[in-house]
């Protein structure tokens, strides 16, 4: 038999955090950039308006 109790919690718990990647996915990946380019090039990497389209595929900036 299905534990649908756990079954709804798990469905919640994925939601919320599929929720929360979505809404900040495009600073959490300006600011890995950012950082990884400054220590390659040993100075200040800014990336401004980093747009990451999971359904179009594609990442834009300016």
């Amino acid at each position: 038999m299905i534990r649908w109790k756990g079954l709804i919690l798990l469905a919640v718990v994925f939601g919320i955090a599929l929720t929360v990647t979505l809404i900040f996915k495009d600073s959490w990946l300006e600011r890995r950039i950012e950082e990884a380019g400054s220590a390659i090039v040993g100075a200040r990497v800014d990336i401004d308006d980093l747009d990451l389209s999971l359904t179009g595929l594609h990442i834009r900036w300016n």
